[in-house]
């Protein structure tokens, strides 16, 4: 039985792109050409392709960092109209993890993870509890106090993962997360990144290079020139995910 039959899609997406593009300089940069995609809840999708195919403006696109040039995005079956729609999804029902980690310097793994929750006006004693309950959950308990330049780049993407989830979103979107990784730090940060997707019953888009990550996933789509060229369901996995 495969990932995605014990995983049935509900009738409405959680986030469904319908002839979404995404261009620059008065349309002469394409960087996404009529994208339809529906993400259900749950969901573990991988985005292939190579360098410059779409992956990262994809991303942007539905984690409302970048405003399409056309088409029309829906959230819960609910149309983005306006771009102030994206205000109260970003950073709380949308999580996402960048390959550079993002983190800023001058704050300590705690503070960078309280910052995600600002804006939704949780008090700072309760935003600090959590803070640190994310960081141990992702097995930094121990680096609370420490400075991003005093962590190694593995614990940085830790951070960043425990900052992405600090609000409960219900996509989390992961944009190479492994990019700047070693091979050991990278599998690790890997699994923490599925288990913490499969516990939380979040949905999922991983842009990776890596087919073997890609086949950990209910289904899998790439992306060529800016467009979808194939979209595959079903996990190559047997036994469930891991």
């Amino acid at each position: 039985m495969s990932a995605l039959s014990l995983h049935p899609a509900p009738t409405v997406p959680l986030i469904r792109l319908e002839r979404v593009s995404l261009t620059f300089d008065a349309g002469i940069v394409v960087a996404l050409k009529d994208i339809d995609l529906s993400v259900y809840p749950t969901e573990r999708i991988a985005a292939l392709g190579h360098s410059g195919s779409g992956k990262t403006s994809l991303v942007n696109v539905m984690g409302g960092c970048d405003r399409a040039s056309s088409g029309r995005v829906y959230w819960k079956g609910e149309e983005l109209s306006h771009w102030s729609d994206w205000t109260r999804l970003r950073g709380i029902e949308i999580g996402i993890v960048f390959q550079d980690f993002l983190l800023l310097p001058a704050l300590t793994a705690v503070e960078n993870v309280e910052m995600a929750m600002v804006c939704r006006g949780v008090l700072q004693r309760e935003r600090a509890r959590r803070a640190a309950a994310l960081l141990d959950e992702v097995g930094l308990g121990d680096r609370l106090s420490h400075l991003p330049n005093a962590l190694s780049g593995g614990e940085r993407q830790r951070v960043s993962i425990a900052r992405s989830i600090a609000n409960g979103p219900a996509l989390l979107l992961a944009d190479e997360p492994t990019g700047n990784l070693d091979t050991a730090n990278a599998a690790l940060v890997m699994d923490l990144l599925f288990r913490i997707q499969r516990d939380r019953g979040m949905a999922m888009l991983l842009v990776t290079h890596d087919e073997s990550l890609a086949a950990r996933c209910d289904r899998r789509i790439r992306l060529r020139d800016g467009r979808i060229v194939e979209d595959t369901s079903g996990s190559l996995e047997t036994e469930g995910r891991r």
